[in-house]
Order: structure tokens, then C-alpha cells, then sequence
């Protein structure tokens, strides 16, 4: 008989830089977990990253050091965020976004794994090693442009093949 993994899998750990003083990107990478349906991954990584920077100025410019040592907010001039603002804390709050779509970016594969080892665990799904190969193989097709539906699917379509769902 084969293997197979009980009904809850473990998440990876996300791997953050936590530069920002008083803010915790972790907690920010979760936010992923909260979207769903056809939502296109890209909008939700820039909804996530737009809502995690601060509006107040003393935030702001507690972490003037952090954005500019990290290398966001060169980075961000040089991607056009900041347009010819000389509004400095309009430009630190450019640099911060630029600062949490770098986390995203940087941890997209692991947030996707995550996504679908959390449905998984909320389905109590049972897979085979097998059944979870060819869901991870699924997973690698996966990127920013794709939806939230498409994580599930590649869940459901493996396991609907033994006829479970």
C-alpha cells in the first residue's frame, strides 16, 4: 500500500528581510492566503504591497534609512514609481511599496505552495506522494498572471482523478 500524508501538511517558511522598523513582512506574505476565486495573483500582490505602507509620517520616516539602505528606494526611482515628485515622503512611501512587491515577488512560489497546502488542510484532502508529485507539478506552471482558481484546480483536478471531491 503506499504512503500517504495525513490530513494536515506543514507550510513553508516564507524567507523575509524584515527591514522595515515595526512591520513584519511575514505577516504581510500571509494577506496571500486571504484572496480567492479568479483574482488574477498579480493584482493581489500589489493590493497586499499598497496596503502594508504606512500613511503616517513618522513611520515614514522612522524607516527613511531602511528604504534607502535596502536599495528600494533607488529601485524605485529608477522604475519610474516616483515620477519627478519632489515630495520626499511621497517618494518614501513609493520606495516602501517597492519594498513589499520585492517580498511578494521574492516569496511567490512558496505563498502559491502554501495557498494550495492550505486548501488542502481545510478540505482534509488525503494525498498519496504520488498525488502530491503531480500536484506540485502543477504548481510550477503557476505565476503572477494566474488566479487563485488556478491553485485549487490544480488541487482538485489530481485528486477528481480518484474521484474524492
Amino acid at each position: 500500500m503506499e504512503n500517504t500524508n495525513k490530513a494536515y501538511m506543514a507550510l513553508l517558511e516564507y524567507n523575509v528581510d524584515n527591514n522595515l522598523v515595526g512591520e513584519n513582512d511575514k505577516d504581510m506574505l500571509t494577506e496571500f492566503m486571504d484572496y480567492n476565486g479568479s483574482t488574477c495573483i498579480c493584482e493581489a500582490m500589489s493590493e497586499i504591497a499598497d496596503s502594508n505602507v504606512s500613511v503616517y509620517n513618522s513611520d515614514i520616516c522612522e524607516n527613511t534609512w531602511n528604504l534607502y539602505s535596502s536599495g528600494s528606494y533607488e529601485d524605485a526611482s529608477n522604475e519610474g514609481l516616483m515620477g519627478d515628485s519632489n515630495d520626499l515622503i511621497k517618494n518614501l512611501m513609493c520606495a516602501w511599496y517597492y519594498y513589499n512587491e520585492e517580498q511578494l515577488n521574492h516569496n511567490l512560489d512558496t505563498m502559491i505552495y502554501n495557498y494550495a497546502i492550505n486548501y488542502i488542510n481545510e478540505n482534509s484532502i488525503v494525498l498519496s506522494i504520488t498525488e502530491w508529485d503531480s500536484i506540485e507539478g502543477e504548481l510550477y506552471t503557476i505565476d503572477s498572471n494566474s488566479t487563485f482558481d488556478m491553485i485549487t484546480e490544480a488541487v482538485d483536478n489530481v485528486v477528481n482523478m480518484r474521484g474524492d471531491l
